[in-house]
């Protein structure tokens, strides 16, 4: 099979972020299975580079540079867009293109081109723009089309998620779902601890500032007295936004027992994650984005085998049991989820079983072998 996943990913390898990490993933499956895997990156095109062409483990990948007239820019990269999906059809395989977010006329076009070229289009349905309270009028229409248009020209919908799956009955298409994604290596947890420190770990962009203080000010309810147990946040994004957590921690006089980290390696950040009592993502069920997204960040807590602190919204409620393989706050209140961080530094042994359950669950539900299988089985 040829897969080419279009506009799906941004800056890949080079950025981070949670779109390249799972198309990653997907790809290295697909090609352990045998098959092809092309990446055209966003259309808008990146900063700072020229035109680009390489392989990263196997993956083949195209790169745009960024125009300095943005509307131009794009309207020349989706012609080589789709001039490159024309020359990397496989006449004699069953060929797929993958679409995702982003300007729904682009996307439509690019499904134009592709079904007329004989490829099937299949839309990874992962965010419910619609939803989104951004009131620019142009956006409103761009949101509509794509939540609520674009599966109709598709021939498969792959949403990550049963509130969006939900919403993908109308389009009567062939329906896989397709959530987080990450490589569970072996049977057992394979991480080893240093237990020498005690702390509780948040880490995202710090763009989510609801959740940054909802961390902050929970762990001040369960241990403001304490000062052997410590919060770690590791934070990536605007150094300014950075730099005004940091002082809101010092205005706080939170220095003693909330550490701020950024930019650390891949491995620092594993041993991070390996040596905490427990890793944390607050969802919140008044906003739309945690309701109907799946985070790839529980996928990458999931495969250290630490306990996960998280509250009942969204996918964690279809996938997860409480005290069983996740600790899961029923009320978003800063008290229970103030709570279950007390619980995981009482109650050591049983918040280490219930992280190992976690793991087992990814393991078998989320591995990137499993779900590029079952992916190719659906699209064959």
């Amino acid at each position: 099979m040829n897969h080419i996943f279009v506009t799906y990913s941004d800056g890949f390898p080079v950025h981070y972020s949670a779109a390249n990490t799972k198309i990653s993933f997907l790809g290295k499956g697909l090609i352990e299975l045998g098959d092809n895997v092309t990446l055209i990156n966003k259309f808008y095109g990146v900063n700072n580079i020229a035109q680009k062409h390489g392989f990263y483990d196997g993956i083949e990948y195209y790169s745009f540079p960024s125009k300095v007239g943005k509307t131009c820019g794009s309207i020349v990269n989706t012609y080589k867009t789709i001039r490159l999906l024309n020359k990397l059809f496989k006449g004699n395989e069953t060929n797929v293109v993958y679409i995702g977010c982003g300007n729904f006329f682009v996307l439509y076009f690019i499904t134009l081109f592709a079904r007329f070229w004989g490829y099937k289009v299949a839309f990874i349905f992962e965010e419910w723009q619609y939803g989104s309270k951004n009131t620019s009028l142009m956006y409103r229409i761009n949101a509509f089309l794509h939540s609520k248009v674009l599966g109709y020209y598709s021939d498969y919908i792959l949403p990550i998620s049963e509130f969006l799956k939900s919403k993908s009955l109308k389009f009567k298409k062939p329906i896989f779902k397709l959530p987080i994604c990450a490589n569970f290596k072996i049977n057992t947890v394979p991480y080893k601890r240093n237990n020498s420190e005690r702390y509780l770990l948040y880490c995202a962009s710090v763009g989510y500032k609801r959740a940054f203080e909802f961390i902050v000010d929970s762990f001040t309810i369960a241990f403001d007295k304490c000062n052997d147990i410590k919060l770690h946040l590791i934070l990536s994004g605007d150094e300014k936004l950075i730099e005004s957590d940091k002082l809101l921690i010092t205005k706080r006089k939170l220095d003693r027992i909330v550490e701020i980290k950024t930019k650390l390696p891949y491995e620092e950040l594993l041993t991070e994650y390996v040596n905490a009592q427990a890793l944390l993502i607050p969802l919140f069920p008044d906003s739309i984005t945690d309701v109907a997204r799946f985070s790839q960040k529980i996928s990458e807590y999931l495969t250290t085998g630490r306990p996960i602190i998280s509250t009942k919204v969204g996918e964690v409620a279809f996938y997860f049991k409480n005290f069983h393989n996740m600790l899961i706050s029923s009320e978003v209140t800063e008290k229970e989820y103030a709570s279950l961080m007390k619980y995981t530094m009482e109650n050591v042994e049983e918040s280490e079983e219930i992280g190992r359950k976690g793991y087992e669950l990814g393991k078998c539900t989320f591995d990137y072998r499993v779900l590029s299988l079952s992916l190719k089985e659906f699209i064959i």
